[in-house]
């Protein structure tokens, strides 16, 4: 447990807008003090594996952000994915996927999707967490089910936009992390109007 989250050796993360390497997915390899990899000692780090992108958004947005940090053209082979040291705060842990049922829990993130086919447009709400990373995890285990590779993921303050491309079955597929709506103030401001 690093602050309020959990992070396992072995377990998937997701990377912030905290970090270069944002919006990737990778594995943590193992904790290490700030000693250990020259930096900060009073911070615990986390080793991680990321995953190549695969969508021709996700590497052009990459290499871009690389080539500005380092001052030279930048593409995917001089990007090293392997054996990054990351803060906590770079990751969101992505959990199991246990979703508690508790109706009276206000729940601030909220996972949907959207996916267009031949028979027209379908959209939904895939799950209602306190915890991101859940969320994350429900995510992936959908866009495997439907053979989903990750093309892009945009991001604003208060929600991610993953878009997915699925060979030969629909046209798209989106999914949105956000904060879900507290409406719980409004009728309370409701009742005492």
């Amino acid at each position: 447990m690093l602050g309020d989250r959990l992070f396992s050796v072995g377990g998937c993360v997701f990377s912030n807008h905290f970090t270069k390497y944002r919006h990737l997915f990778g594995t943590v390899k193992a904790f290490m003090t700030g000693e250990e990899c020259g930096r900060d000692p009073s911070i615990t780090y986390l080793l991680c594996d990321f995953e190549a992108p695969t969508g021709a958004d996700m590497i052009e947005e990459l290499e871009d952000r690389f080539s500005k940090l380092e001052g030279r053209a930048v593409d995917m082979s001089d990007i090293k994915l392997t054996d990054i040291a990351l803060t906590p705060l770079m990751l969101e842990p992505v959990g199991g996927l246990t979703l508690e049922p508790n109706p009276m829990k206000r729940w601030p993130y909220a996972l949907t999707y959207q996916v267009e086919s031949e028979s027209g447009i379908s959209f939904g709400c895939l799950g209602v967490s306190d915890d991101k990373g859940k969320l994350l995890r429900v995510m992936l285990n959908d866009a495997g089910a439907k053979n989903a590779r990750l093309v892009e993921v945009e991001e604003s303050e208060d929600r991610y936009y993953f878009s997915c491309e699925v060979p030969g079955k629909f046209s798209f597929l989106e999914y949105e992390l956000m904060c879900a709506p507290d409406y719980s103030t409004k009728r309370e401001e409701e009742r005492t109007t």
